[in-house]
Parts: structure tokens; C-alpha cells; sequence
């Protein structure tokens, strides 16, 4: 899944089938500093003191008595049960400074922001602090978080600094999937899933892979019912991967890749299938297997019996899957047959219609 939090990240993602699943965002300012996505004034980045990595983002200490220091991530998205959490200490710990937290809505002036927590600082060893957001920002967007350093009013004198690392968010994913299977029936794979939760969900592309190229062959927009299926037709003997990419309604997307491969074995026999779409205009797709090496000719006729070219005429077939484009651009409204023989031998006929 991309993200919204426009930050230089590393991404860590849990998929638990049974349960909700995680994403895990976090920024240890190893590199540019403002990371991208971030703003702030009178921090800087800094190895004095790390939690994790080479460095941590370090406050100024020269503010005048009353303003503060700020980090802020720009644009966040919260979902139910998303938690914040960081590790922060100072450098003296002798002074009556505040660390406070922030959110701004996206549609919010400075003035309308909330306060979420507000620390007195004075450890000089990492602390570790979570929030929790309040119910009202479930699964909304574009959220400006806000990490201030408060410099108490009754003493200019005062200077201190503190030192802010591994800012880390986690969030159910929009998705969580329960199942991804499959079953195969001649040139057909039909796919089935799941989804045990859904939230802000467009829908499914779903995605097949053959010679190591991913292609997008359909789609299928979300479900109240959480269950899903899709049918792969006319498919030639082969090995195929299968992968849904689940999109947000923001353009954010998340890959699930169906678990081994998708064999197609060559038919069983002579079949000759319905043809696509039917009624037609002005063409159609006839789709028909072959068992064994042979002649084939694919016959189309009105209910006169006058017969109208193919271009599958005794033409020499190996096994497999095929398909006919058949064009009705010059011929009336109406219905019309089509039959296939191998070897002169009639395998079946079926019916179609032409409506102008």
C-alpha cells in the first residue's frame, strides 16, 4: 500500500489474514532533514543523541520565552485504531519545558488545532510515548501532525533541548483479506477472495503475469458483501501468476499476489464455446479447443443455409486454445449459426445474433 504520509520511509507491512492487518510507517531522520513531507523551524538533524540509527532531529535551545520549536508531518491519514508513537529525551533536564502534540485537520486553521498529549520534559534517557487518536479523526485524511517545544513563559533564562527519533505510525490497512484462491476448469480460471474488512476501498484490478510481464485484465469495484470472484477465460496452455492490486479511492493501492502458480494444461477434447459478446454488433469472438493435431474449419450460415467465410478453412491446428474474430459489419440483423469441424468430422454448432 502507498502511502499518504509524505515522508522519506521505510515501510513494513504485516499482512495476518485472520486478523487486521498493520502498516507501519517510520522516520528515524537518517536522511534529508526536513525529510520530505515534514516541515518545522529550530530543528535541526543531529548525532548527539540517537535512539536508533546515526541521528535524531535536535531542537534549537536559543527560543525566546513563550514560542516553541516544531517538527510537523504535513499530511497523514488515520484509520481506526491508528496509533502514533516516538522516543524523545533533553539534554539537561533541569528546566519546565513541554513537548506537545498537535493534530490539524485538513480543512482546519492553527487556531482549531487539538491538543493530543502534553509532556513535561526531564528525562535524559530515551522515553518511548504512543497516542491514540480520538474516534472523530477515524479514517480521515490529509492530517497535519505537530510536535512543539514549549519554553515555559516565567523564565528567559531557561535553555534546554530535546531530541525527537523513530516517529512510527500504525494503521490498519484499508484491506484486510481473509482468502485469495483459484480453480481452474479447461481455459478458465476462476479467482475468489475475501475480505475480512474494507475501508476507503475503490476496488480490484486484477492482475495476470505471464513471460514476467504483469497485464491488467479486469476489474471489480468494491462489494458490500466483502466477497469477490473473477473469471479468467480463453486462456492458452501455460504458467500464470495471478496479483490483486486493491485501490483507495485517493489513488493509493496495496499488492495481494495469489500464492503459487496457475497451470493451464492443454484440453481434453473438442470444444466448440459460445461465442462473445452474443447478441453482437458488428463483431464477435468465437472461442473453440483443440484436442489433438488437426484440420479445422469454422463454418458460420444464416437460417438459409448461405454459408459466410471464416478464414478457418481445413486449416492445420496443433492442441490448444483458440480464438476467431468474427466481423458481421456486412451482413443483416438476424440469427446465424456456427460449427466447427475437425478433420470433416462436425464437433457442434451453436447460435448467435447480429443486432444493428
Amino acid at each position: 500500500m502507498k502511502t499518504t504520509l509524505k515522508t522519506s520511509i521505510l515501510i513494513v507491512i504485516a499482512l495476518i489474514f485472520t486478523n487486521i492487518s498493520y502498516a507501519q510507517y517510520s522516520e528515524g531522520f537518517e536522511g534529508e532533514f526536513y525529510p520530505a513531507g515534514w516541515s518545522g523551524d529550530g530543528f535541526v538533524k543531529s548525532s548527539t543523541k540517537k535512539k536508533s540509527g546515526t541521528y535524531s532531529a535536535e531542537s534549537s535551545s536559543s527560543e525566546t520565552a513563550g514560542s516553541s520549536s516544531y517538527l510537523k508531518i504535513n499530511s497523514m491519514n488515520i484509520g481506526i485504531e491508528t496509533k502514533l508513537s516516538f522516543n524523545y529525551c533533553v539534554k539537561s533536564g533541569t528546566t519546565n519545558y513541554k513537548l506537545n502534540i498537535y493534530i490539524i485537520t485538513n480543512s482546519a486553521s492553527s487556531e482549531e488545532s487539538k491538543l493530543l498529549a502534553s509532556l513535561k520534559l526531564g528525562n535524559t534517557s530515551w522515553e518511548s510515548y504512543e497516542i491514540s487518536f480520538p474516534s472523530a479523526y477515524n479514517n480521515t485524511n490529509g492530517n497535519a501532525i505537530i510536535f512543539s517545544l514549549e519554553k515555559p513563559k516565567e523564565n528567559n533564562k531557561e535553555e534546554e533541548t530535546i531530541y525527537i527519533d523513530d516517529v512510527t505510525s500504525e494503521a490498519p490497512l484499508p484491506v484486510g483479506l481473509e482468502y485469495f484462491s483459484h480453480t481452474v476448469k479447461n481455459n478458465k480460471v476462476n479467482l475468489q477472495w475475501k475480505t475480512t474488512f474494507e475501508i476507503n476501498n475503490l476496488g480490484f484490478d486484477i492482475e495476470r503475469n505471464s513471460d514476467n510481464k504483469w497485464d491488467k485484465v479486469g476489474f471489480i469495484p468494491a462489494s458490500i458483501g466483502f466477497t469477490y470472484s473473477y473469471e479468467d477465460k480463453n486462456l492458452q496452455p501455460g504458467t500464470y501468476k495471478y496479483r490483486l492490486k486493491q485501490i483507495d479511492f485517493n489513488g493509493n493501492y496495496e499488492y495481494f499476489t495469489l500464492e503459487g502458480n496457475v497451470v493451464i494444461g492443454m484440453p481434453s477434447e473438442y470444444k466448440l464455446g459460445t461465442n462473445y459478446p452474443n447478441p453482437f454488433n458488428p463483431s464477435t469472438k468465437i472461442n473453440y479447443l483443440i484436442s489433438k493435431q488437426g484440420k479445422v474449419t469454422i463454418k458460420v450460415f444464416d437460417i438459409t443455409g448461405k454459408e459466410y467465410n471464416t478464414g478457418i478453412n481445413n486449416k492445420e491446428h496443433a492442441p490448444g486454445t483458440y480464438n476467431l474474430n468474427f466481423d458481421g459489419s456486412q451482413l443483416s440483423s438476424g440469427v446465424y449459426f456456427y460449427s466447427m469441424f475437425v478433420d470433416g468430422i462436425k464437433i457442434d454448432t451453436k447460435k448467435m445474433t447480429l443486432i444493428k
